[in-house]
């Protein structure tokens, strides 16, 4: 490896650019590492390395980055601007509706994110006037914990350019997987029975019950809606997942991993129903024990 400018430090988030690989990764590959000094990096001071400090392994893999892209040398690929971050797919295919998220998500973060008002907040303070700018445009709280989250996020996306007015860093991350199985066009859905059912005293920190009942509650909405049109299962099941996101972001940190639960305690919960229909057929001893008061009954929503 050429070591040409070997005093210069890069940042786990540098190299991560560099090599097209994630931060977190790089920061695992690194964690037996220690620094050669700190520097400041969007206002706070991070860990930085010296290109002669790293295992063997990322030193390799820079060597190959370089060659690849046709540069001299690691610190050639490391000093050019970083490529921008781009969606999983171009934005113009995103669709109206996680576009216009991600415009709502511009408007609450990009003053927190060029440092208006907040250079002389406490970390409480700035959170408390996230959340209060979040819920002011999109119409619900979330928790400090995932403002911070979602600002940190946008920070990692913009990889310094400081370009903040650009919509692509803002959008979310399941804009793939909700392009994956589209609503038919002009096609909407009426949950207004569901948004009857569904009652959160927090819609960004709801209580267990509160969970509970949601997912019952939307899975017989689901089995309405499906036995009137078979053929939507998919869209209908989507439509009810992205309204119960935006009723309770709670409920999960993105829409996939709502589905993901979702999916879990739905196939629990069609189990529960089929065991219930087939009990009534037994003699009543055996069927108390699978009575909601009998002994041995269990939830859908228990583990294990």
């Amino acid at each position: 490896m050429n070591l040409t400018g070997s005093y210069s430090v890069f940042t786990a988030a540098q190299y991560a650019a560099a090599l097209g690989m994630n931060r977190q990764s790089i920061q695992h590959a690194l964690r037996l590492t220690p620094p050669s000094r700190r520097v400041l990096a969007h206002g706070n001071l991070a860990d930085a390395w010296i290109l002669a400090a790293l295992p063997i392994a990322l030193q390799t893999a820079l060597d190959a980055a370089a060659a690849q892209r046709g540069v001299r040398n690691p610190l050639a690929l490391l000093s050019e601007p970083p490529a921008p971050w781009q969606p999983r797919l171009p934005i113009a295919q995103a669709g109206q509706d996680p576009i216009n998220r991600a415009a709502m998500l511009r408007t609450v973060l990009e003053p927190f994110l060029r440092g208006k008002d907040s250079r002389n907040q406490t970390s409480a303070e700035f959170e408390a006037a996230g959340v209060s700018a979040y819920a002011h445009v999109f119409g619900h709280p979330i928790s400090g914990r995932w403002f911070r989250a979602l600002f940190k996020r946008t920070l990692d996306r913009d990889n310094g350019a400081a370009d903040f007015h650009r919509l692509e860093i803002y959008l979310d991350d399941n804009i793939a997987a909700a392009l994956r199985s589209p609503r038919p066009a002009g096609k909407k859905y009426d949950h207004s029975a569901l948004a009857y059912r569904l009652a959160f005293q927090d819609a960004a920190k709801p209580t267990l019950t509160e969970r509970q009942n949601a997912m019952e509650y939307s899975f017989r909405h689901f089995e309405e809606m499906a036995a009137d049109a078979p053929p939507e299962r998919a869209e209908i099941k989507q439509s009810i997942l992205r309204f119960l996101y935006e009723s309770a972001p709670g409920l999960a940190r993105t829409v996939k991993a709502l589905k993901r639960n979702w999916n879990r305690l739905y196939a629990r919960w069609k189990k529960e129903q089929a065991d219930t229909r087939r009990h009534r057929r037994w003699p009543r001893a055996q069927a108390e024990r699978f009575t909601p008061g009998g002994v041995g009954r269990r939830s859908c929503f228990d583990r294990g």
